[in-house]
């Protein structure tokens, strides 16, 4: 059973990609372009934060996947509703299990902690596909050691085991990045279909 928590007025987008597509990712920084009065200088000033992309493949391959998609697009398109996306990729390497009752996990050392900014969550995908979200409350180096201390509540209401090669990574609140969606069917019951989704790097305080 998912445990999501701290996902505030937003939703969990909870297909997974298609791994033999590989998907893309990009960094836009943000920039504002500054025209002095009178005269031809122009500035561009890049801000801090950087606007993730990201498109990525997803095969459908029975009819209750098509019909959530569809659901969802439907309820999410035209960029007017943000949304949770897992990243693909484990961001975090657990080193030691995290029990029941547990409010920090130790992670290898990743320079996550020089990025934290507060807004940040987290998922845990579980063997069985449960999926457990929480939000960062700290992160503290553990130089020694070779680890990350993050800390959340909620506590974890199962163990988290080292063996179990559980996927640890990020959330991203993001909108659709595109107006169209455009289906490949292949069988009858499969079919392909390409997303692309952008950042809401400024929207994380009011979630």
């Amino acid at each position: 059973m998912d445990d999501l928590q701290d996902l505030g007025t937003a939703v969990l987008f909870t297909l997974d990609p298609n791994w033999f597509v590989s998907p893309s990712f990009t960094a836009q920084p943000m920039r504002k372009i500054i025209n002095y009065r009178g005269t031809a200088d122009v500035l561009q000033s890049e801000g801090a934060l950087s606007i993730f992309s990201f498109q990525a493949t997803y095969t459908l391959t029975d009819r209750t996947q098509k019909n959530y998609l569809l659901d969802f697009t439907r309820s999410h398109k035209g960029r007017l509703n943000r949304f949770w996306i897992r990243h693909p990729k484990s961001y975090f390497t657990l080193q030691t299990t995290a029990g029941t009752g547990s409010v920090v996990i130790y992670v290898d050392r990743n320079e996550f902690d020089w990025q934290f900014q507060g807004y940040e969550r987290l998922y845990i995908q579980m063997g069985n596909g449960d999926i457990i979200t929480r939000k960062i409350d700290s992160v503290i180096e553990n130089v020694p050691l070779n680890r990350l201390e993050i800390s959340f509540l909620p506590a974890l209401d199962r163990d988290i085991n080292v063996e179990d090669n559980n996927t640890i990574g990020r959330l991203y609140l993001v909108r659709f990045d595109q107006e169209d969606f455009k289906f490949k069917i292949i069988t009858q019951v499969q079919s392909e279909v390409a997303l692309r989704f952008v950042e809401l790097n400024r929207e994380y305080g009011s979630i």
